[in-house]
């Protein structure tokens, strides 16, 4: 009976540990099931798995230095093509409205099949999207894939040390990723549209900057430190803009795809500066007493913004960019000979800006800024020939933010009439604004001056 009765308990236990393994075994398969469900989707012809979520909502937040914030484990995108067409899907990295942390330090890691190494996300080029929970939205890469085809791709963030400004605890990032389908994606942005109208640009060579420009030469292509860039010459038709009540002309496409304009008319008349008896008032900032002062012009561009762009609501349209005020320069007989007299007498004008070892101009990045007498030369003008035939030629005497020279204890810019020449610092001259519209913008219009290019506003 004894062992009957044990026998009996054995069998009884055993039975108890196979059904708790079971139900074990079962809850772990349906924790792994269920998260494969959380984590999957399908986009169209995509199925997608994500490692973990893809919307991120952290407190919190501890910079780190890039080294360590490659340690971490990435999020990992397993993307499948389902269809039996060759298929093409944008991955973007979107801040949502709600996010309270300077994005500016924001750093990405992306290896796979897409690959973005150490990328600020502020360098990405912007996509348009009209999600109200969307604050920006920037596009890491796009994947082309064949029928079946799966790829994978890992991504890193991090706010980096050395750049990051102070985030408290209370303050929270979101943000999420967000795979498109390419064929699905917003409409041509501002620039691609413009580009569209010139197939042949790449085919162009570059023109002869030593003679000046009176013919509708259209669109030009420059690549220069590896940055394309896109410039209009010559008396062009077609490069009218009407945004924020003015008329603007399209000055080029840079880089990230950003369009920068210049208004039409001047914004007034207003000396450079107060001052000229100083190689630093041809900076558009100098130093004073270890402190940074704007120019007189920098004061009159930024009150003009304020009053023209960010109160009528605008501002989120326009891009910071750069702004060169070249300040690099040689010493000639006891005078500075900046570095853009060199370029303009040469016929060898550039989009970038040389670095400068002096405490005053150089580039500079904001929201408004002037021409450069190199993006008037691209343009079609000359410091040899009058010109008052190319879309630049306004009629009046306006300035420009390159330094000209500084002799005899006096500043003096490169200022354009109907040739680019020299001014004082502290003569009054004509202001036309610069600003750049973001490379998310989408416009209509055809860009002529009875059809301007008109913005598309949220």
């Amino acid at each position: 009976m004894k062992k009957k009765y044990i026998y009996s308990l054995i069998a009884i236990g055993v039975l108890l540990i196979i059904t708790i393994s079971l139900e074990i075994g079962y809850g772990i398969w349906l924790n792994v099931n269920n998260q494969k469900t959380k984590d999957s989707t399908l986009l169209d012809c995509f199925k997608i798995y994500y490692s973990a979520s893809p919307s991120i909502k952290r407190t919190n937040i501890k910079p780190v230095l890039n080294d360590e914030g490659k340690e971490q484990t990435p999020l990992t995108i397993t993307i499948t093509n389902t269809c039996s067409v060759e298929k093409e899907l944008q991955l973007r990295l979107n801040i949502m409205e709600d996010n309270s942390i300077d994005t500016s330090s924001l750093t990405i890691d992306v290896s796979g099949n897409i690959e973005r190494k150490e990328t600020l996300y502020g360098t990405l080029e912007s996509a348009k999207t009209k999600k109200e929970t969307i604050s920006q939205s920037k596009i890491i890469g796009s994947l082309i894939l064949k029928p079946k085809e799966t790829v994978r791709t890992n991504i890193k963030y991090w706010f980096d040390e050395k750049k990051a400004l102070q985030i408290s605890e209370e303050e929270h990032f979101s943000a999420n990723f967000e795979l498109l389908d390419k064929e699905q994606t917003i409409e041509l942005s501002f620039a691609d549209t413009i580009i569209h109208q010139y197939p042949d640009v790449s085919a162009k060579g570059s023109p002869n900057f030593n003679t000046i420009s009176t013919t509708n030469e259209g669109l030009y292509k420059i690549t220069e430190n590896n940055e394309t860039n896109y410039y209009f010459r010559g008396n062009v038709v077609n490069n009218y803009v009407s945004f924020a009540g003015f008329t603007w002309r399209i000055v080029r496409i840079n880089q990230d795809n950003s369009v920068r304009l210049i208004l039409e008319e001047n914004a007034g008349i207003t000396e450079y500066s107060e001052f000229y008896n100083s190689k630093d008032y041809t900076g558009i900032k100098y130093v004073y007493n270890d402190g940074l002062i704007d120019n007189k012009i920098n004061t009159f561009l930024q009150s003009w913004y304020e009053a023209n762009i960010m109160k009528k609501g605008l501002d989120k349209y326009v891009a910071t960019s750069s702004f060169c005020n070249d300040s690099s320069n040689t010493i000639q007989n006891y005078q500075t000979i900046f570095n853009g007299v060199t370029r303009i007498q040469n016929a060898i004008p550039t989009l970038s800006c040389v670095k400068t070892t002096e405490d005053f101009g150089g580039e500079i990045k904001s929201k408004i800024g002037l021409i450069t007498s190199d993006e008037i030369m691209m343009a079609g003008g000359s410091s040899n020939i009058a010109n008052t035939n190319f879309y630049l030629y306004n009629g009046t005497h306006f300035a420009t933010m390159t330094p000209y020279e500084y002799a005899n204890y006096h500043a003096y810019i490169y200022s354009f009439g109907e040739i680019l020449t020299s001014s004082s610092t502290n003569t009054s001259l004509g202001i036309r604004p610069v600003i750049s519209l973001d490379a998310s913008m989408t416009a209509s219009g055809t860009g002529t001056i009875d059809n301007p290019y008109i913005v598309d506003l949220d």
